[in-house]
Order: structure tokens, then sequence, then C-alpha cells
């Protein structure tokens, strides 16, 4: 039988096979009358088995095992009646290419057809030779030499096909342990992390949908999924849901059982396809249950616990990377808030400015500036002067509309940027801000429309330059700067 493999690493496997087979075959002659003819028929057949695989392997499916198994029977025939037939001790041959057949096909048609094989190798010569050489003997021998090969060839193919079965699950896991530690580093730089958490959990366990449920509101709403057909609606988890359950608790639940009844949302369920098995993990940050990751899938996973520990697993990266993103976004926020009156701070401003001068060719800025703060200090002192910064800046937020950007730049001066209006709108807008002023004070202010191609410092000069003319007419006023 030729050297080869059928599966990885099983050229090894098939040496001692062949060292078997080299070794009959040159100990057959010593000591037994041999018919040459055959005996050297018998070799170049054998030789032959390894030129018909290079020529079957072209062959889809696994037909070179089992072609290459029969050439090997005919050429262990050929041996056996040349060295004597039912004396000769080539016989036992026949139990490689069942063996091998076993290794290298998890087909069982493959080594039913070689098993049968086994068994014309005694049969036929029976009835076409006969005689001393094959007696009815032959008959008896075959069966039970078939029945062992059969039982020995299914057993060892069982044992491959579990074997195989149990590596390819640890390729898996390790794939999905990879993953995760992956996911895990990719959770820790995500913008967002939420979003990203729940497509690879969705992804890494196989599942058909994924959602993260935060507090909020009292209760519990789900802040990032992977089902399309919901969309961005937000979605609040029911009172007595299994997510409120394992929020409150802290232990993870694995449902599979009248789940329209238990889940989070029904909506979500149903928009994802309605799956029949659904896990909820904790997750769970400093000691304290921060929200619920919930996998699901469209069918029954009690029996792959690796697609449960993989789920786990990663709501256990999830919850660290879910508060540093968070804190991250709360520095971030702080940084480009001026503390006093919750409004954007100089930087915030020097980043709205350009991105709207990218996007924008319709852009009007507005300096605002109180009147006499100074004096104020000084008369009703420093708390009293901040405590007017708050109010006016919480009064004059609430004129605003969604898209305009109000901040402060410094002491008791305010900055207005407006995009895409008609230049008396702005004015109206920069009116109105200074009719809204707590304790009966007054502001100035300076409104700039810009000019075509005109730059960011150009207009700020031309509003602050506004500001002061304003300023130097007696305050309380408002000037305008066209180009």
């Amino acid at each position: 039988m030729s050297v080869r493999s059928w599966w990885p690493g099983g050229a090894r496997v098939a040496v001692p096979f062949s060292a078997a087979t080299m070794l009959a075959w040159v100990l057959m002659p010593i000591g037994d009358s041999i018919i040459w003819p055959q005996y050297w028929a018998a070799t170049g057949l054998l030789t032959c088995s390894g030129l018909v695989m290079a020529v079957v392997r072209w062959f889809p499916g696994r037909q070179g095992v089992v072609i290459e198994a029969l050439v090997f029977l005919a050429a262990v025939g050929l041996l056996r009646n040349a060295s004597g037939g039912i004396h000769s001790s080539a016989s036992v041959l026949a139990l490689i290419p069942v063996l091998y057949t076993a290794l290298g096909s998890r087909s069982r048609r493959d080594l039913g057809v070689v098993i049968t094989a086994v068994l014309a190798f005694f049969i036929v010569p029976r009835l076409l030779v006969g005689g001393v050489d094959y007696p009815a003997s032959q008959y008896r021998s075959a069966v039970l030499f078939a029945i062992v090969c059969g039982t020995t060839g299914f057993a060892v193919q069982s044992l491959v096909a579990s074997v195989q079965a149990q590596a390819a699950k640890a390729y898996t896991r390790g794939r999905m342990l990879e993953e995760v530690a992956d996911t895990a580093r990719m959770l820790l730089d995500s913008p967002q992390v939420r979003a990203d958490l729940c497509a690879a959990a969705e992804r890494i366990s196989g599942g058909s949908v994924a959602a993260l449920y935060e507090p909020f509101g009292g209760g519990l709403q789900c802040t990032a999924h992977t089902c399309v057909d919901v969309g961005g609606r937000r979605i609040q988890a029911g009172k007595h849901s299994l997510v409120q359950e394992v929020f409150l608790t802290g232990q993870p639940r694995y449902l599979d059982k009248d789940v329209p009844a238990h889940v989070g949302s029904v909506e979500l369920w149903e928009g994802s396809g309605s799956p029949e098995s659904i896990l909820y993990e904790p997750l769970t940050h400093g000691g304290e249950v921060i929200g619920v990751l919930l996998v699901g899938w469209p069918q029954r996973v009690d029996a792959d616990p690796s697609r449960r520990t993989v789920a786990t697993l990663i709501a256990g990266q999830a919850a660290g990377a879910i508060a540093r993103s968070d804190v991250l976004v709360s520095l971030a926020d702080e940084a480009q808030t001026d503390p006093l009156t919750g409004l954007p701070n100089r930087r915030a401003w020097d980043s709205a400015l350009a991105r709207a001068f990218a996007a924008s060719s319709s852009i009007i800025l507005a300096m605002l500036d109180l009147d006499n703060f100074k004096e104020f200090n000084d008369t009703f002192g420093h708390p009293a002067g901040d405590q007017l910064l708050r109010d006016t800046a919480a009064a004059w937020r609430d004129q605003l509309r969604g898209g305009d950007l109000l901040a402060r730049l410094g002491g008791e001066e305010f900055g207005l940027l407006i995009c895409d209006v008609s230049p008396d709108t702005a004015y109206q807008v920069v009116e109105r801000l200074r009719r809204c002023i707590p304790e009966a004070r007054t502001a100035s202010a300076g409104v700039a429309v810009r000019g075509d191609g005109e730059s960011a410092e150009s207009l700020l000069e031309r509003a602050d330059a506004a500001l002061y003319e304003a300023k130097a007419l007696g305050r309380d006023r408002t000037r305008l700067s066209r180009v």
C-alpha cells in the first residue's frame, strides 16, 4: 500500500502499515514455494496502488481511499495465491486496508465497500480455484474475518470521528477565545463601545441578536442592539422581565421556555426573529451591576456550552470597557464645558467654529458682554456675580434654537454661533437674549455676518469690533457688522 496521507498528518500514520506490507513481501518467498510470475505481478500491482492514487486524486469526495484499498487487496490476493493460498500467511494483510480506510474516511459506506471486498478476498478464490489451496473452510474463515474487520473498522472510524469532532470543538473554542481577546482590546479604543459590544457578542457566539440594557429614568432601557428591524427607537425593559431580575440580583439567567413572557421587550424579540434561547449576563464593574447583556440564538444552545461561555466572557470584558468609555466621555465633556455656567468653553467654541466653517458658508457670529459687570461684583460680591452668570446662561440657553451654539468665552463675555439664517433673524435672536437678563441687567452685543471666503479669525475680529462700538455708543445695544 502506498505511503500516503488522506488526512492532515496522516503520512506518519501510514508509515507503519507500509513498512509491515514491505516486510511481508520480502519475507514471503523465504521457506515457501513461490509462483514467481504471480509474485511479481502482485509486486507490480502493489506498486501501482500508489500510481492509482495519483490518478484518482482528482475524483471528488473520498473515492481515492476506496480505490487504493481495492487495488491493495487485489495485490495481496495475488501474493497469497503465489505463496500457497490458504496456507500462506499473507491473509492477515487484508486487515490493513480496513484500518487504513477507517482512519482515512468518515463514510460508513466507504468502509462497508472495503469490508465487502475483504469478504470477496476469501470467497472468490474458493469459487474460482478451490482445491486444497482454498478448501470449503474458507467460507467460515471469510465470515469470521469480515466480522472482525467490520467490528474493528467501525470502532476505529467512530473513534477517529469523535477525536476529530473534539478537535474541531477545541479549535472553535480557541478561535472564540482569540476573538474575545481581540474584542476586549477593540472595545477599549472604540468610539461606540455599546454598539460594538453587541455586534461582537452576536458574531462570536453565533447568535441572532444581542442587546444591552442600562439604567435610565428609574427603569432599564435598551441602549444598543443588533436588531435592524427595530431601528433606533428607545426600548424599555418590562418591569417583571428577566432583564430586571438579572440587574437586581447580579446572577446570569438562561431562558429557553415560555420566552415571550420573560423577555425584556417583546418588540425586540419579535424583530430579531423570535430566538428560541436567550442568555442574560449582568455587567458588573466595581462590585456594582451597571447593565445587562442579552444574547439570543435561533435554536436552543444548552447542549453547546461554549457559546454561552463566550457570551459570559464578553460581558465580563464589556463592563470595564463601558465604564472606561463613560469616564472618557465625561472627561471630554468637562474639558469642553465651562464649570460655572455649564456652557461650552473656549475650546469647544473653537472646535465648533472650525466645523461650521468647513460645512457652511452662511455663518453669523455674535459677541455679548454684560454691562458694568465689574461694578456689580464690587457692589454685591463675587458669589453674586457668579450667580448672575449662571442665571444669565440658563435664561439665554432657553431662548436658542437646537442648532445654535452659545459659549462662555471668559469673564462676562459670551459668544453665539448661528448658521443658515438671515442677518435680520440673527439680530432678532441677539435682541431676544439681551431682553431676558436676570437682575434687570443689560448687555451689549456685536454681530458680524460672514463675507465670501472670510476666515474665522477675521469674522471674530469684526464681531468683537462691533461689540466695542456698541459699548462706546453707551452700552445696552447691538451693532451689526456687514462686509
